[in-house]
């Protein structure tokens, strides 16, 4: 019976998703071996938080693992896939490897695997760079490493924590389980957390930590020679292991926390490149590093399986990022292009729109921790970072702090400046710290300039949509819904990604407004756009949507479509609505809103937020509302007395009701709309509006003629 307990949750659309544990070993993560086609194509390390695993009692939760694989595409993968975990011991063959499953495979030696699987590779690509990145007294990215400021939001306020760390505290919801004051003993306990944690949850790129930090961990303890901080911090772990070698604990959980490379927890733990390659490969810790083809050999395979295109670079690591030898471009564009997401939709708009406007621009992805769905093609060619007179970051404010930390620095020249999508009236405190990062905001809605212009620069820019032909609906509806409506049935639209506020979208108050709305009409169709129920988590917002499949498995008028959808499917879908219902609690534009208004279709909207800059009362039905307390569950940014709205059943229950009776009120609503869309959210005055912006901002006056700040 094998150690490992495993399990493929998912092969799709260029990625592999599961779990493995080392039941004999539970607290040190499997590096798993994945094959294509029956060709060693990569690895993965299974270290990833996955609170369902911990909720079914299987480890601490932190065994999940993803690989992502271009090639990986079609109705096939699942059966070109296999992932083994390889083991030292004695040689023996290899159990047969079923497609989509995983199988265990033994090694004699570990030069044996290397060879093995160093054939399946291209070499030569590269050798790994210095791990120590220094910066600037004025960098800006130096102030991720600065003390907390004394007038900082939280309980970390006056601590001797780094700004990062205490950001990664608020985003965790871990600042309670810190005695603020922060003593050396508590000092050491949230270094642990740091590094065992927040390490796994960064996968294979390293945490930032500062020069003070890493000689604290590399400082031999006193009166002792051979003990440093690091091993005081992490004895727990050898206590749990009796016999455990200082090596071994160096290329095995050092090497899964991605700082074997960086700090010493003993003398005997071998050079800093094996290291850094046994960080990816714990199998190689009884590797012959003294042999030099062998160490040849090691930095090559290094260099196969992590050519810097890959995906984002570390801080540490960014040296191999150079800056292009030509001047700097005039705006870099930063955001999640490549991903299926309402912000990556409005990050493309805007690239459109600058490339209007006749400057020159760079256009770079940015996706750490965006675990929506990859686009097939992206319109742009997307490059790495470089310098650049303008960064625009069209990223919300908790995550540029880990822009700045996990790319080279190409900020602290140039005009940083911020595109967030804010929900609530106020920040929360791990949005700090990406406000004061940058110089001036550009809000895509009034909503998100009240709640920041208070403290920085904002300039209201607004949106846009891609403009179309108005569709045929019954068309559209044929070709979106087949037969699950009839062409005179009234549909309902309601839409909500499931890895994105449930709670903050309201779905279920549209179900509930529908229900009460027609609660026997067979006529009426509801239908539940979403994607991606499967790889939800949290366990109360689960619940919720088994209960609405539940639902919609009694009631054949609630459909629910639990699918990716390319963008003419999704505008086909969104053409054969009769009515889009939104009774959001907040949104920062409301996009889908916008697409379905540039449609002519007539929409139901809670009055408040973002979308209230176009869902006016000549373009939309609006729903009043009473602002409530936001509960802690239901949003991930909720702290303090922090309020969103509850919108009025009653009011969208009569709109519906409204629209089904009559029929040419929709009609005509839907015309207003989507003229004041075409007038004022399509890419032309976009365009219009960031050239009149930026071109001051480059040229270094304001836009009333005087000197810039």
């Amino acid at each position: 019976m094998t150690r490992l307990r495993w399990h493929i949750d998912e092969v799709d659309r260029g990625r592999v998703r599961g779990w493995a544990i080392d039941l004999s070993a539970p607290r040190e993560r499997p590096v798993l071996d994945l094959f294509l086609d029956g060709r060693f194509a990569g690895q993965a390390l299974a270290n990833q938080n996955r609170p369902d695993l911990r909720s079914a009692g299987i480890g601490d939760g932190y065994h999940g693992f993803e690989w992502r694989q271009p090639e990986l595409a079609g109705n096939d993968a699942a059966q070109r896939v296999a992932v083994e975990w390889p083991q030292l011991g004695f040689w023996g063959r290899s159990k047969a490897v079923a497609a989509g499953t995983m199988g265990v495979r033994t090694f004699r030696t570990a030069q044996a695997y290397l060879a093995t699987r160093h054939a399946a590779l291209a070499t030569k690509t590269g050798r790994p760079a210095s791990i120590v990145r220094e910066l600037s007294a004025n960098s800006v990215v130096a102030r991720l490493m600065e003390p907390v400021r004394p007038d900082a939001l939280g309980p970390c306020r006056g601590s001797t924590i780094s700004a990062y760390q205490s950001y990664v505290l608020h985003r965790f919801r871990m600042e309670a389980d810190f005695d603020p004051g922060f003593t050396d003993a508590e000092y050491r306990r949230f270094l642990r957390w740091y590094i065992q944690h927040y390490g796994s949850v960064r996968a294979n790129l390293r945490i930032p930590l500062s020069s003070a930090d890493l000689a604290r961990l590399n400082a031999p303890i006193r009166g002792e020679q051979k003990r440093t901080e690091a091993m005081a911090i992490f004895e727990p772990d050898f206590a749990a292991r009796p016999g455990l070698e200082d090596a071994d604990w160096a290329f095995s959980n050092a090497a899964s926390l991605g700082i074997s490379d960086a700090i010493r927890i003993g003398s005997a733990h071998g050079d800093a490149r094996l290291a850094l390659f046994v960080r990816h490969h714990p199998i190689l810790r009884a590797v012959d590093s003294a042999d030099a083809q062998t160490r040849e050999m090691l930095a090559d395979l290094l260099a196969a399986l992590h050519p810097e295109a890959d995906s984002i670079v570390p801080r540490v690591e960014s040296a191999r990022l150079s800056r292009s030898k030509s001047g700097p471009v005039d705006v870099q564009l930063i955001g999640p292009f490549s991903k299926a997401l309402g912000v990556g939709e409005s990050c493309r708009r805007m690239a459109h729109a600058l490339s209007a406007t006749g400057l020159s621009l760079r256009t770079c992805d940015f996706v750490i921790d965006y675990p929506n769905e990859g686009l097939t093609a992206v319109p742009f060619t997307l490059k790495q970072p470089g310098a650049a007179r303008i960064n625009i970051l069209h990223v919300n404010l908790e995550e540029i702090p880990k822009v700045l930390a996990y790319w080279p620095d190409v900020f602290t020249d140039a005009t940083n400046i911020a595109v967030p999508y804010l929900e609530l009236s106020q920040l929360a405190p791990e949005q700090e710290l990406g406000l004061s990062l940058v110089d001036r905001v550009f809000a895509a809605t009034e909503h998100i300039r009240t709640v920041v212009g208070a403290r920085v620069p904002v300039d209201v820019v607004g949106s846009a949509v891609e403009i179309t032909e108005l569709p045929d609906r019954v068309s559209c509806r044929t070709k979106a819904l087949g037969d699950l409506c009839g062409p005179h049935d009234f549909v309902v639209l309601v839409s909500g990604d499931a890895l994105s506020g449930l709670e903050r979208k309201n779905v279920v108050g549209a179900v509930r407004a529908f229900l009460a709305a027609f609660p026997d009409d067979p006529t009426c169709r509801l239908i539940l756009k979403t994607h991606s129920i499967q790889r939800t988590h949290e366990a109360r917002q689960l619940r919720i949507w088994e209960n609405l499949q539940e639902l919609s498995a009694r009631d054949p008028r609630i459909i629910l479509l639990d699918k990716h959808l390319d963008t003419d499917a999704y505008r086909q879908l969104q053409a054969a609505a009769d009515v889009y219902l939104s009774l959001h609690r907040a949104e920062g534009l409301g996009y889908h809103v916008l697409e379905c208004m540039q449609l002519g279709i007539p929409c139901i909207v809670t009055d408040y937020s973002g979308t209230c800059d176009f869902s006016t009362a000549e373009t939309a039905l609006r729903v009043g509302y009473e602002m409530v307390n936001v509960q802690t569950w239901q949003y991930p940014f909720t702290r303090g007395e922090q309020l969103w709205a509850d919108p009025r059943l009653s009011d969208a229950v009569n709109h519906l009701r409204q629209l089904v009776d009559d029929p040419q009120l929709g009609r005509a609503l839907g015309l207003k709309a989507r003229t004041f869309v075409h007038e004022n959210y399509t890419l032309q005055p976009f365009a219009q509006r960031l050239s009149t912006l930026l071109h001051p901002i480059l040229s270094g006056r304001r836009n009333d003629g005087a000197p810039a700040d």
